[in-house]
């Protein structure tokens, strides 16, 4: 595949701001769809290096909790993909590509505005009130005044 023009990079670029907040911010594991995208677009924007994604992502996948990195694994790798469609890879789909599943799936409520930390929060206040649902109450064997 021939590495993309910069006009194409810009409208993935475009496309990608279009989309975040068209997604819900957060996966079913709780990772940050919008850090991906972000990361996404930093390293188009931004002409980031292999090495550049290197130096912000966390390689070990949390393994060593003393270690501090900008990205997680996931993030990284979001941002990788990007350097490898920018590169002109085989057989590496530009990064919105991969978003389009998403558009149109409702998270609990509307996150759109709102940064990622005030969506989780969100997220978090909306688990800590939501009531399980109880046992149903046994079927009591006292007749009604009928006698029934």
């Amino acid at each position: 595949m021939q590495a993309p023009t910069q006009t194409q990079i810009n409208s993935e670029i475009t496309e990608l701001k279009r989309l975040q907040p068209l997604i819900p911010p957060q996966t079913a594991f709780g990772d940050s769809n919008w850090d991906k995208i972000d990361a996404e677009i930093e390293t188009l924007e931004c002409n980031l290096s292999d090495m550049d994604i290197n130096n912000r992502t966390d390689a070990n996948e949390g393994d060593d909790p003393d270690a501090e990195f900008e990205w997680s694994y996931d993030v990284g790798s979001a941002a990788r993909a990007a350097l490898e469609w920018k590169s002109g890879e085989e057989g590496v789909e530009k990064p919105s590509d991969g978003w389009q599943c998403l558009v149109g799936v409702k998270p609990k409520f509307n996150f759109r505005g709102l940064g990622i930390k005030e969506a989780t929060a969100m997220i978090h206040a909306a688990e800590a009130m939501e009531v399980k649902p109880s046992k149903p109450a046994a079927k009591s064997k006292r007749k009604n005044k009928k006698g029934k």
